[in-house]
């Protein structure tokens, strides 16, 4: 049931900008061997006889876009902005699929020390810039952001490089109201160092993982997971020794550390109380539904039910020529991932690989993510986007 910790994984934040990568630690825990699920011992865990029908194998022969999806409808929107500014997309949009989520930065942002940076929602049909919010700094970066249908959740920091000096924000779409929902903890040296919060929200729901005192960099002894009812105001501690919530309403996860390195994933369900360990510990996991995609840095997978055992996940693909696969993203038509080798996403209706085309005819699209209906794709200052309720359900003849 438990799993061997590796150590924690660096990452960045993943910027359009050609000349503009500036990192900000993640917690992503590194895996182990196994994929099995596990019922928790309660009046609402799932029988272990129940099975599933085995996932198609996926193609691994790539169709370009045209010939997988045909002449599907795909929008663009610059990453240029009026009054020299540029978009950084934070891998959010709203569910309605009407708005991306991100920055509104000067184009000078490294040597900036005048000009302020906004949260921004950017229309995805209409071009149309909303602001929010003007970050606390000129230096400050947004960390992560997640969006549903009526709240939109970041954090943000400007101590550069390691961001350990937060504070998180939800903003109300109907009353358009800002307010600040935590920060970081303090000690007589300043805010602890540890996990950052990469918010993540869903049915007015917030989860995010801090630090509540000094973290090494291979444990999750003093950090915790929270949740807030942004209707309420009412704060839980969901998790003690444990980090990076993901979140499919009504389901939850997040990495529980147990003893010395060993943990698990915790999957619960905040609606019926139904709770599972899973014994695979990978780098980053996405939820939708009662499906998992998850990556171990070098490969992607997917588990179409976590909730019936036996657990059939299949191999999707595997990272080529040294390269990574990581940043897993889903919804119930799509896996993305990031690499740097390749531009493709994979079609869970049509189980083949996509690949997706470099407009300018000489990069791959770096950044691809899957928020909500919407797959978006990056190449070089352009933005791509397709709903991906609009993808037929075989390729066209």
């Amino acid at each position: 049931m438990t799993s061997t910790f590796s150590a924690l994984r660096a990452g960045g934040r993943l910027l359009w900008s050609p000349f503009l990568f500036l990192a900000v630690s993640i917690l992503l825990l590194s895996g182990c061997a196994t994929n099995d699920v596990h019922p928790h011992p309660t009046s609402t865990s799932v029988a272990a006889t129940a099975t599933i029908t085995p996932i198609p194998t996926p193609n691994q022969t790539p169709l370009g876009l045209h010939d997988a999806w045909g002449n599907v409808s795909i929008r663009s929107l610059p990453g240029t902005l009026a009054g020299n500014r540029q978009f950084i997309l934070e891998n959010a949009a709203t569910p309605d699929g009407q708005w991306l989520v991100g920055v509104s930065q000067p184009a000078d942002f490294v040597k900036n020390t005048t000009q302020p940076s906004y949260l921004i929602l950017y229309g995805v049909t209409t071009g149309q810039v909303v602001t929010m919010r003007q970050l606390l700094h000129q230096q400050s970066q947004v960390i992560g952001v997640s969006a549903d249908d009526r709240w939109v959740v970041w954090s943000e920091a400007a101590d550069q490089p390691n961001f350990f000096d937060w504070t998180l924000f939800a903003y109300d779409r109907q009353t358009h109201v800002v307010r600040q929902i935590a920060q970081a903890v303090r000690s007589e040296n300043g805010p602890v160092h540890g996990p950052v919060p990469y918010p993540v929200v869903d049915h007015g729901h917030v989860l995010w993982g801090q630090a509540i005192g000094e973290v090494g960099s291979d444990t999750l002894q003093n950090a915790v997971v929270m949740m807030e009812d942004l209707n309420t105001g009412e704060k839980t501690t969901l998790a003690t020794k444990a980090g990076s919530p993901a979140i499919g309403w009504p389901w939850v996860a997040w990495d529980q550390q147990t003893t010395g390195s060993q943990g698990y994933v915790d999957l619960s369900n905040l609606v019926t109380g139904q709770h599972m360990t899973w014994s695979k510990q990978p780098a980053t996991v996405a939820i939708a539904g009662t499906s998992i995609a998850y990556d171990d840095e070098y490969s992607i997978h997917i588990i179409d039910d976590f909730t019936h055992a036996p657990i059939n996940a299949q191999l999707i693909t595997g990272a080529t020529n040294g390269d990574y696969a990581e940043f897993t993203s889903l919804n119930d038509r799509l896996i993305a991932w990031i690499s740097t080798s390749s531009s493709l996403v994979y079609d869970r209706v049509e189980h083949r690989l996509v690949e997706l085309p470099p407009s300018s005819g000489v990069t791959p699209g770096v950044i691809r993510w899957v928020m909500g209906r919407l797959l978006v794709w990056l190449d070089v200052s352009t933005l791509y986007v397709i709903d991906t309720r609009t993808l037929p359900t075989a390729p066209p003849s």
